[in-house]
């Protein structure tokens, strides 16, 4: 494959990149373009991205520290592999406490969820975007 072609690809998936996972973006419009399902968070929610095993082993210790030591709890939360595939993992954590999108990004954060993400998700907020954090799921149908 030449450079140029190379760098071409690689452009259009950057493209791609900032549209999906970049900070001006309509969830619901990128969804529907990709045949995707858009998961937005209500205020008692975190939603954490894990690209590997080990972050999400270090995501369970960390979990049970934070609750033994702070007592602030959560409920039973759910795991699915993304729409990338395993062992990519999506996390949706419900706490019993209702919490503002600052402290939400921080507990995500803490928890080890994608750096990335969590940056992505500040700059939203900072940018008053309506929908700062959402998970983008393959449809089922």
């Amino acid at each position: 494959m030449n450079l140029d072609l190379l760098a071409s690809l690689k452009a259009k998936e950057n493209a791609r990149n900032d549209i999906v996972y970049g900070i001006n973006r309509d969830p619901y419009l990128v969804a529907a373009k990709e045949g995707w399902t858009v998961v937005i968070p209500d205020n008692y929610t975190l939603q954490l991205g894990f690209d590997t095993d080990e972050q999400f082993k270090e995501f369970l210790h960390i979990l049970r520290k934070i609750e033994k030591d702070t007592g602030f709890y959560f409920k039973p939360f759910e795991d699915n592999f993304s729409k990338s595939g395993a062992p990519h993992r999506h996390v949706t954590l419900k706490s019993k406490s209702r919490m503002s999108v600052w402290q939400r990004i921080a507990l995500q954060f803490a928890l080890g969820s994608d750096p990335v993400r969590e940056r992505l998700n500040c700059e939203r907020v900072l940018l008053c975007d309506p929908y700062p954090i959402a998970f983008f799921e393959k449809d089922t149908i």
